[in-house]
């Protein structure tokens, strides 16, 4: 069904998305010691055993992508956090820009 080089490339595959779900529950039990918090664990848990235990490709683990005109960085879409960009806003318009302020707040605020 798989050659060679993709069987080995799925099991590298799977033991990366193994060791994502470990570090999952090790960033849990590190933040329930630090801060006597357990409420991260309602989620974080679930799915680091799923990510641990599933047999399916949750995870994307890909090299950088590069475009003619914008250089573009893909990485896995599940534990990395939320990039904010700077947008020009010549060709914006302007509730958008207001909302966009308000958002810049409150991640200030954060």
């Amino acid at each position: 069904m798989y050659s060679k080089s993709n069987k080995r490339k799925r099991k590298i595959f799977f033991i990366k998305q193994k060791i994502c779900g470990f570090i999952w529950l090790v960033i849990v039990a590190t933040s329930y010691y630090m801060e006597g918090d357990a409420t991260l664990s309602l989620i974080a848990v679930p799915f680091g055993f799923y990510l641990i235990f599933t047999k399916r490709m949750v995870m994307e683990f890909s090299e950088k992508c590069y475009n003619k005109k914008i250089h573009k960085v893909r990485s896995s879409t599940t534990l990395i956090p939320l990039n904010i960009v700077y947008v020009n806003s010549i060709s914006m318009n302007p509730r958008i820009e207001e909302y966009l302020r308000k958002i810049d707040r409150i991640v200030k605020n954060i």
